[in-house]
């Protein structure tokens, strides 16, 4: 995953940038899957596993706080971001059916946003 969204420019300005853009992304994806919906539920649920999370990916300033997220995001080319989600989404083993199971309504939400 972190291979794939590194390619993802990172428009924001390198002073007082704390956290790594694939590090942002790489959380959001994990709480959106366990159904967080907005970045202030996203941080809620991501500092209930601190641990975890600063563990998995060295994190040197902990977890970024919701606004930091609506910043980062605000950020991204959503075209470009879809496009990695999707490289990421192919890139994914599937087992013996091929089939992976997606909310196509929570993407689509995802990226009228």
């Amino acid at each position: 995953m972190v291979e794939i969204f590194e390619k993802l420019e990172d428009m924001r300005d390198n002073r007082g940038k704390k956290h790594k853009l694939t590090d942002i992304i790489v959380m959001s994806i994990y709480a959106i899957i366990c159904g967080e919906s907005d970045f202030e539920n996203i941080a809620d649920w991501l500092e209930l596993r601190k641990e975890y999370f600063i563990e998995l990916l060295k994190l040197e300033y902990g977890i970024p706080c919701a606004d930091t997220f609506l910043r980062v995001f605000r950020g991204v080319e959503p075209k470009k971001f879809m496009e990695k989600f999707a490289e990421w989404v192919r890139s994914i083993p599937v087992g013996e059916g091929g089939h992976i199971a997606i909310d196509g309504k929570a993407v689509k939400s995802a990226a009228d946003r």
